[in-house]
């Protein structure tokens, strides 16, 4: 199951091993306004949470944060929903998350190009 959800009260929790600290605060006031959009998926005892935000004028749905377990059956939902907008999926290397992800990206179909990761390009 994946839903969009509110900002969590335990942000730093759930979220901190994907945001840096030091963006937390700036993030939750993106998501408290409606620029970026907090999905929590659960499969029994699987869990993850991941932030977005959709940049319209680029066509890119930009993945800001993923963090939990099982990627393989989470991220596919959200590759076909792309799909179905026109919308690229991208994730910008470099971030505190993105690296330990780009091997499992990899096996998903997602390419490194022009300084981010997408799929769909």
């Amino acid at each position: 199951m994946i839903v969009l959800t509110t900002w969590p009260v335990n942000a730093a929790e759930v979220l901190g091993q994907a945001i840096e600290p030091q963006h937390l605060d700036a993030i939750r006031d993106e998501v408290q306004a409606g620029i970026c959009q907090v999905w929590h998926c659960k499969d029994g005892q699987q869990q993850a949470w991941i932030v977005t935000r959709v940049l319209p004028q680029e066509k890119i749905w930009l993945c800001l944060a993923y963090q939990g377990v099982a990627i393989h059956k989470f991220l596919p939902p959200f590759v076909v929903a792309a799909r179905d907008r026109g919308l690229r999926i991208t994730y910008r290397p470099g971030s505190r998350f993105t690296d330990r992800l780009l091997k499992r990206f990899a096996r998903l179909g997602w390419i490194e190009k022009d300084q981010q990761v997408r799929y769909g390009c």
